[in-house]
């Protein structure tokens, strides 16, 4: 390397030294501001659901991210860049998938109680199960699947799910909450137990009574539109039911059953 071209490299590394110590004021700065999550979104004309489900985060989340509360960040923020550049790529998108509903899914408007109990009525002759919830843009979701992912603010691997449930397990373990009024209770045990407690976990609650589905729906904001979800459990080949046999596994054995949903009533729990 010639002597003019080592000095000068020399040089640049002394300023840089200088400027990361700040001795010295940089001769130019590139800044990139934030995206702003409302702009973009209005630009793509998508709603609040069709651009969560673009990037698979949920409209809590979302809206967190419009109002300033908090900054998406790593892919989602790289995505929000090239949506703001080119929307036509979520145009697209919202052409191709209008509206989140199967054969096997309706959605009913329903304005007083007589109208639920009559739609409740229209559903007989199917093992049914009941979840309300109090804001009708909720998903029906784990308590710990919500947590990490409105952490991470993107959807959550299995396996990070998985190993948030058995930190949990281990962490009630050392605690000593596996032993309680001299019986040692099993992981779903365990867990059934956290989440009557108010811990978040990978256990999600139904009833079989559509009216205390109704109250929880109810329940939180008077003026908000509520949800009740009501689930066929009666399908063999999507439900396994947790039988006196199965107590015993550990929760990666059921954690672990790809397109399987479990049913389940803790019988040690009063209610």
């Amino acid at each position: 390397m010639k002597n003019e071209l080592f000095n000068e490299l020399l040089a640049s590394v002394q300023e840089m030294d200088e400027i990361v110590k700040g001795k010295k004021a940089a001769a130019k700065v590139t800044e990139f501001p934030k995206p702003d999550a409302r702009l973009i979104r209005e630009k793509t004309g998508l709603s609040q659901n069709q651009f969560a489900m673009l990037f698979g985060v949920s409209k809590r989340t979302l809206e967190n991210w419009e109002q300033g509360r908090r900054h998406p960040t790593g892919p989602a923020k790289a995505l929000l860049r090239i949506l703001d550049v080119d929307p036509e790529r979520a145009v697209q998108y919202k052409l191709s998938s209008q509206i989140d509903e199967r054969k096997d899914h309706k959605n009913e408007l329903i304005k007083n109680t007589d109208e639920f109990i009559a739609w409740t009525k229209r559903l007989k002759g199917r093992l049914l199960v009941y979840r309300g919830l109090a804001d009708a843009d909720w998903d029906v979701t784990a308590s710990a699947y919500r947590r990490i992912e409105s952490s991470i603010e993107i959807t959550p691997h299995p396996s990070v799910f998985q190993n948030y449930i058995k930190q949990l397990l281990d962490d009630a373990k050392l605690r000593g909450f596996r032993d309680q009024q001299g019986k040692q209770y099993t992981d779903l045990e365990l867990l059934a137990e956290l989440q009557h407690n108010r811990a978040a976990t990978c256990l999600i609650d139904f009833t079989t009574n559509p009216l205390i589905a109704l109250w929880f729906a109810c329940l939180e904001e008077p003026t908000r539109k509520g949800k009740v979800v009501a689930m066929v459990t009666d399908d063999y080949k999507t439900f396994s039911t947790v039988n006196y046999d199965d107590l015993d596994k550990a929760i990666g054995d059921f954690l672990y059953k790809e397109n399987k949903l479990w049913k389940w009533k803790p019988s040690h729990l009063n209610n």
